[in-house]
């Protein structure tokens, strides 16, 4: 068994059997509930919705958790003494493991963005060559899903929004709700006022500005921007977007509902406490 810093690093590259739904193995002083954390902060980040971002977002994953593993080797052999022999060859050796794993770290991340903005991307760029006539039927077509669906009574309805937040160069944010509320409208009309749900997806373009604190608390986040979602009734949405009208067109907060079971559930602080609060 692996006992100096090296050797734990060495034997901690082939730790892993890559997949969410892998097992993780885990290193004599790691705790599995440490990465059970880590992994469940980065999935209610981003709640990846389909097969591409499952395996974008589980790479960063895998990677965010090697370079704190890789950061707490380095400390460890910074902690010994350094006039034993070898001392500086080991400092070396593990600050070269250390500077790999960030570089993967950074990579994946910046994969699992490039992903979401090309998504946004691709998005704006639909919904610029959408006719008004195709406009309309997709409206007519949504309403008829979620009322087929309410009729049912199988499974939730839901009604999608993604926001673009950006900095200008003169320094204003600008808020770009996609679809515009008034095209939404109609589709989160025809949703089950119980079961189902509007979800907004937020793109930070260049950081969060100050109208959108409340939504990022995490300095890091602040600065370099990213993702987040708001859940919310059909009743909420409406309440919302009234009262967003008075705050020159930007979004506001809300307490989140928590995430569905038919989405893959929750059980982080955030949705067990507005669970109980919706009991």
């Amino acid at each position: 068994m692996a006992k100096s810093p090296e050797g734990k690093q060495k034997s901690s590259m082939n730790a892993l059997t890559h997949g969410l739904r892998s097992k993780m193995k885990f290193m004599e002083d790691e705790d599995p509930a440490e990465y059970e954390e880590t992994k469940r902060r980065w999935m209610e980040q981003y709640e990846p919705r389909d097969w591409r971002e499952e395996r974008l977002l589980d790479q960063l994953i895998v990677n965010d958790w090697f370079a704190q593993r890789a950061a707490r080797r380095l400390m460890e052999a910074e902690a010994g003494d350094p006039k034993e022999p070898g001392y500086e060859q080991r400092i070396a050796l593990i600050q070269r493991y250390k500077t790999t794993a960030e570089r993967a770290f950074y990579r994946s991340y910046g994969a699992v963005e490039g992903l979401r903005r090309n998504q946004l991307s691709e998005g704006l760029r639909v919904h610029a060559v959408r006719t008004k006539e195709e406009q309309r039927a997709e409206r007519a077509e949504r309403a008829e899903r979620a009322e087929k669906t309410k009729r049912q009574g199988k499974e939730m309805a839901m009604a999608e929004q993604w926001v673009e937040v950006e900095v200008n160069g003169e320094g204003k944010t600008v808020t770009t709700p996609h679809p515009p509320n008034e095209e939404l409208r109609e589709a989160v009309e025809s949703l089950d006022a119980e079961r189902d749900l509007v979800y907004r997806r937020f793109y930070f373009v260049n950081g969060v500005p100050k109208e959108y604190e409340w939504a990022m608390h995490d300095p890091e986040i602040q600065i370099r921007g990213g993702a987040g979602v708001q859940r919310m009734k059909p009743k909420t949405w409406f309440e919302l977007i009234e009262k967003e009208k008075k705050n020159g067109g930007h979004m506001l907060p809300c307490a989140n509902v928590p995430r569905p079971e038919e989405r893959g559930g929750c059980d982080c602080p955030t949705c067990e406490t507005n669970r109980e609060l919706m009991r």
